[in-house]
C-alpha cells in the first residue's frame, strides 16, 4: 500500500530511504503514504542493520586473519537504535559527539553555527523542544551508543570555540564519563598546519584546541579526574531495553531517556534478541517504548511506555492493552500514570513529552526511583537541579551552575553565588559573572590519590571567558524556518579572564598563595598570617595567571 505507482520490487524500482551520516528519525504513526512511510522506513532499517552487521563481522575476521592484535570497532558516528545495533559486532563501542559545531564548509576565519550555546545553562530536559535531534548535548549523543557488556569510549568530541564561556563542557563531560563508567575519551583537536608554526597568542580556527584556555587550562585537572577515578561511578545500573521491533522506527524524541538518566545514574543500552523477555540484571530497566514489545516482567524495576499504538512498524498488530497495569503501591493510581512497588507505567508518553520537553517524564522517573529507594531523596531531580545518585555532581542549568564535590577534587563552573565553597577550607568570592574553578591536592610522588581533607598543598585553576578578544559576531542566513545562523569571524589576540574577588582560606597559622604561569613557574607570591583562623587573599585580577599554588599551615 505504501509503494508509489512507479515502484515495483520485481523491477528493482523501489526507492531507498534517504538518510545522512546519522540515522534519520521516523515516527511509526506518521502518514502511511508519505514520502517516507513507516513501512518503507522499517523495511530499509532492517535491511541496513543486518547488512552492516554482516559487513563488520567479515572485515573484522579479515583483519584478525592478518594478525591484527588491537581492539576493532565499527563506526564512530552512531545516533539511533538501528545504528547502535548495526555496529555491536566490534570489540568495543565508540561514538563522536559535538557541541556548537560549525556548519561546513568554513570560509577563511569565519565560522557559521546555529545559535552558539553556553553549555552550563543548557537544560537537557528541554534542549530538544521544537527542534528535535538537531539540538542535543555532548553527554546525550555520546551515551546513545553505550551498550551493556561492551567497553565504550568517545573517540572524538569537543565544544568548539564559538561561545566565549565554554569551559564547563570539558570537565562536565569528564565527570559524567566517570559517573557512567566509560572507558575512554579522546578530545578532538584538528591542527590547521602540520608544521611548527602554530601561533600561541591567537586562535585561528575553532577546530584547534592546543592553545584554547577552555581546554588547556583544565587539562591537568581533567586528566587526573578521569584517569584516577576521582569522580565515583554510579552504584545504580539503568538499562534502556530495545526489542527487535524497536529497531524498525526512530521517533523524533527518541533521545528522551539519554537526556535524563546519564546525568543521574549509569546508563547502558540493552537489546532483547531471543524472544521478547528481558533477563538483564539492571536495577532499573526502561523500555525504549517505540512499540513496547520488550517483556520487562523479570526486571527488578521497570519503566514502560509506548510511542505507537501498534506492535510493529507495519501496523499489523494494533495493541492498546499491552502496557501492564500497576497494582496499588506507594503512589495513588492515576488515569494515565501508574506506579507500584516495581513498575512505572506511562500511558500517553507522546502527550507527556510534547514537542521535546521531558521535564514531566523526569519528575515521574525521579519519583519512581526514590519510591523504590534506588537513589537518595536529595539526589535526582531536585528543584530543577540534576544531582547524581552519588551526590558528587550537581547541574543547575536554570542558574547556570555546574559543580563537582568529591573527597579528592572539587570544581565549580558558571554564574557564581556570593560564596563558592570549593572545600571546607577554601572559599571563593568571585566578582566575575562567569567563572570556572578547580582544586585538587598537590600530589606527592608516592600518593597518586589524596583526599582534600588530608592535604595542605593544592593546585587551583580559575578563569572566566576566553578566546580571541576581537571576534566579530553577526547574523548569518536562515538555516530553517525560525532558525537564523550566527557567523563568527576569528579576530584579535588570545585572552582569558582572570579571577576577580577574594579567596578565603581556613588556616591555623598562615597561608601562601603563589600565582603561576602556564608552565608552573611562580609569577608572584603572597604570604599572610592567619587571623581568627582564616586568611583572606584579595584578587583584583591584575596578575596574568589562571593557576595558583596554595599552601596552608
Amino acid at each position: 500500500m505504501c509503494l508509489r505507482e512507479d515502484e515495483d520490487p520485481a523491477k528493482n524500482t523501489v526507492k531507498m530511504v534517504r538518510g545522512s551520516f546519522y540515522q534519520p528519525t521516523n515516527n511509526a504513526w506518521d502518514d502511511w503514504a508519505g514520502d517516507v512511510s513507516p513501512a518503507r522506513y522499517a523495511d530499509y532499517m532492517e535491511f541496513g542493520l543486518w547488512s552492516n552487521r554482516r559487513f563488520y563481522r567479515e572485515y573484522k575476521n579479515y583483519l584478525l586473519s592478518l594478525g591484527v592484535k588491537v581492539p576493532i570497532a565499527a563506526s564512530n558516528l552512531i545516533a539511533g537504535a538501528a545504528d547502535v545495533y548495526g555496529h555491536i559486532d566490534g570489540d568495543f563501542m565508540e561514538n563522536n559527539t559535538y557541541f556548537n559545531h560549525p556548519i561546513l564548509p568554513v570560509y577563511g576565519r569565519t565560522f557559521m553555527t546555529g545559535r552558539p550555546s553556553e553549555s552550563v545553562s543548557v537544560n537537557p530536559l528541554t534542549v530538544q523542544k521544537y527542534i528535535g535531534q538537531m539540538a542535543t548535548t555532548l553527554l546525550s549523543l555520546g551515551s546513545v551508543s553505550c551498550v551493556e557488556g561492551k567497553p565504550f569510549m568517545i573517540t572524538e568530541w569537543n565544544d568548539y570555540g564559538l561561545h566565549p564561556f565554554r569551559s564547563t563542557s570539558f570537565v562536565q563531560m569528564i565527570a559524567y564519563a566517570c559517573l557512567n563508567d566509560w572507558d575512554g575519551l579522546i578530545l578532538y583537536n584538528h591542527h590547521t598546519s602540520d608544521k611548527d608554526n602554530q601561533p600561541d597568542d591567537e586562535i585561528h580556527d575553532v577546530f584547534d584546541c592546543y592553545n584554547d584556555p577552555a581546554v588547556m587550562c583544565q587539562w591537568g585537572f581533567m586528566a587526573n579526574v578521569f584517569l584516577k577515578g576521582l569522580v565515583a561511578k554510579s552504584n545504580v545500573k539503568v538499562e534502556q531495553v530495545f526489542s527487535m521491533e524497536d529497531l524498525e522506527t526512530l521517533p523524533n524524541w527518541y533521545a528522551m531517556v539519554n537526556l535524563i538518566a546519564p546525568y543521574i545514574t549509569g546508563l547502558r543500552a540493552a537489546f532483547v534478541e531471543n524472544g521478547h523477555k528481558y533477563r538483564g540484571d539492571a536495577d532499573l530497566a526502561i523500555n525504549a517504548g517505540y512499540f513496547n514489545t520488550a517483556d520487562l516482567s523479570e526486571a527488578k524495576h521497570a519503566v514502560q511506555f509506548a510511542w505507537s499504538k501498534d506492535r510493529d512498524a507495519f501496523r499489523r498488530f494494533p495493541d492498546d492493552q499491552r502496557l501492564p497495569k500497576a497494582s496499588k503501591g506507594c503512589m495513588e493510581e492515576d488515569a494515565k500514570i501508574y506506579l507500584d512497588e516495581k513498575n512505572l507505567v506511562i500511558r500517553d508518553i507522546r502527550q507527556m513529552a510534547g514537542m521535546g520537553d521531558y521535564t514531566e517524564f523526569a519528575e515521574k522517573l525521579d519519583q519512581a526511583m526514590k519510591c523504590w529507594k534506588l537513589i537518595p531523596e536529595d539526589t535526582g531531580l531536585v528543584d530543577g537541579k540534576l544531582i547524581s545518585a552519588t551526590g558528587e555532581i550537581c547541574f543547575d542549568p536554570a542558574h547556570a551552575r555546574f559543580e563537582v564535590h568529591t573527597p579528592y577534587a572539587a570544581y565549580f563552573s558558571g554564574a557564581p553565588e556570593e560564596n563558592v565553597v570549593l572545600d571546607d577550607r577554601i572559599l571563593v568570592k568571585a566578582c566575575n559573572d562567569r567563572i570556572s574553578l578547580s582544586v585538587m591536592p598537590l600530589y606527592q610522588e608516592e600518593r597518586d590519590k589524596m583526599k582534600l581533607a588530608d592535604a595542605n598543598e593544592f593546585v587551583i585553576s580559575a578563569f572566566g571567558r576566553c578566546g580571541n578578544d576581537d571576534n566579530v559576531i553577526s547574523d548569518g542566513p536562515e538555516y530553517a524556518p525560525g532558525i537564523t545562523m550566527t557567523c563568527i569571524t576569528m579576530n584579535g589576540k588570545l585572552y582569558a579572564e582572570t579571577l576577580e574577588g577574594s579567596m578565603i582560606i581556613k588556616a591555623q597559622n598562615k597561608a601562601v598563595l603563589e600565582f603561576l604561569d602556564t608552565e608552573g613557574n611562580v609569577i608572584s607570591s603572597v604570604e599572610k598570617a592567619a587571623k581568627n583562623g582564616q586568611v583572606v587573599f584579595d584578587l583584583p585580577g591584575n596578575v596574568a595567571s589562571v593557576f595558583y599554588h596554595l599552601w596552608m599551615d
